[in-house]
């Protein structure tokens, strides 16, 4: 959880982010009512998840990103 903040927050840091608002992409997961929830999704999206990927987030962007 939060790799998608990682690699935005990194981008827009670089400068290199091209904004592009006429193409969509059709996210098909199952918190947006677009797909099944199964044993894979409920793991992956537990509290737990969201709680350990945010505190890793945050602690790399404190520190500025580090490879």
């Amino acid at each position: 959880m939060f790799g998608d903040n990682d690699m935005t927050a990194r981008a827009y840091g670089a400068g290199v982010v091209i904004q592009r608002f006429d193409i969509v992409f059709d996210h098909r997961h199952p918190a947006f009512g677009k797909g099944e929830m199964d044993a894979v999704y409920a793991t992956h999206n537990s509290e737990e998840n969201y709680r350990k990927g945010r505190k890793i987030f945050e602690r790399r962007r404190a520190m500025g990103f580090p490879k």
